[in-house]
This record gives C-alpha cells, sequence and structure tokens, in this order.
C-alpha cells in the first residue's frame, strides 16, 4: 500500500453505524473500560444481561454490575 493512500472503511448501510450525540462526549471521557464496553454494546444491541456481558465482552458480574450503575447513574 501507498505511504500516501488513506485507509478508509466503507460501511454498507446504517445498520453499521450508531450516532452518540455530542453531550455524550463527555460521559464516555470519564468511563472505564467495562463502562465504555457496555455502553457501547448498549448502543448497538439496546440491551444486555450479565451472561451476555460476560461472553460477548469479557466482563464479570461485578464488572457489569458496576458499569449499569455508571450508566444508569445510580
Amino acid at each position: 500500500m501507498d505511504s500516501n493512500t488513506e485507509n478508509i472503511i466503507i460501511a454498507s448501510g446504517l445498520d453499521d453505524f450508531f450516532i452518540v450525540p455530542k453531550k455524550v462526549l463527555n460521559l464516555i471521557k470519564s468511563m472505564n473500560e467495562s463502562e465504555l464496553k457496555l455502553f457501547i454494546y448498549l448502543c448497538a444491541n439496546k440491551s444486555c444481561s450479565a451472561l451476555e456481558a460476560k461472553d460477548a465482552l469479557g466482563l464479570s458480574v461485578e464488572e457489569f454490575e458496576a458499569a449499569s450503575s455508571y450508566i444508569n447513574g445510580t
């Protein structure tokens, strides 16, 4: 690949994207890894159980519960 060529990812449709309001950027900056993983998963899937978080994200139950509390503001 030519060093002047830019790497580009082309998505095939809107299902390949999720839109995050700019207000969310401040929240993202303060998230730890578990919280960020869960947040992104929820953007794509709308819900997540502790078992799903373990299988899909590699989160323990404790990490899932802490991340869920943070995202829910509790």
